[in-house]
């Protein structure tokens, strides 16, 4: 009788393709909502109005609620990697934001740069300041600059009160409670809180 063939204890290859499509399931498809709901609520409203206070609110629901839950369901009913990584999307996206906003933040006064100038070239050759931002177009300026790198554009708030010019942009990071200001006297932009 002729000797069978010895099966091969292999063990199963787990190709780069293989272990990346277990990432993506694990990460990505089982999580889908969670990144729908992150991208939505974090990344759209930095990205459209360079707004950080809904990635704020994320951090902070993440930070009050996430890490105890996690914690407690991880105590009473054994590891749950599902809700850590959900936890880790609620942490690291809208942290990724916060960042580019602060870098939209100290943007600001280097993108207005062109607006000052123009406001002080319009007082030097007419000997005050414009009355509004439109008297500075088409002469002084072709349009009104970005000031912020999203894609709707903060209201530039400008005024003179007696003859004294007043010059203030929301800032990124505090959206309508902070914003940065131009004196005119030292010709620099201030942050007030």
């Amino acid at each position: 009788m002729p000797d069978k063939p010895r099966e091969k204890n292999v063990a199963p290859n787990l190709s780069a393709t293989g272990a990346s499509e277990g990432v993506f399931t694990r990460w990505g498809l089982e999580l889908g909502f969670t990144w729908f709901a992150v991208l939505l609520i974090s990344v759209v409203p930095a990205v459209l109005f360079g707004s950080a206070i809904f990635s704020v609110a994320i951090l902070a629901v993440a930070v009050l609620f996430g890490f105890p839950a996690a914690l407690l369901v991880s105590a009473t009913m054994g590891s749950k990697s599902r809700r850590f990584r959900r936890l880790a999307i609620m942490l690291l996206v809208p942290t990724l934001m916060l960042a580019y906003i602060l870098k939209i933040d100290t943007r600001i006064p280097e993108n207005t740069t062109s607006l000052t100038n123009a406001i002080e070239s319009f007082r030097r050759d007419t000997g005050h300041y414009p009355e509004s931002l439109d008297a500075l177009i088409p002469k002084y300026l072709a349009e009104l600059p970005d000031v912020r790198f999203s894609v709707v554009q903060p209201l530039i708030n400008y005024r003179v009160t007696d003859g004294k010019p007043y010059l203030s942009i929301p800032s990124a990071m505090g959206d309508m409670f902070a914003q940065f200001e131009y004196d005119f006297v030292t010709k620099a932009w201030m942050h007030q809180t």
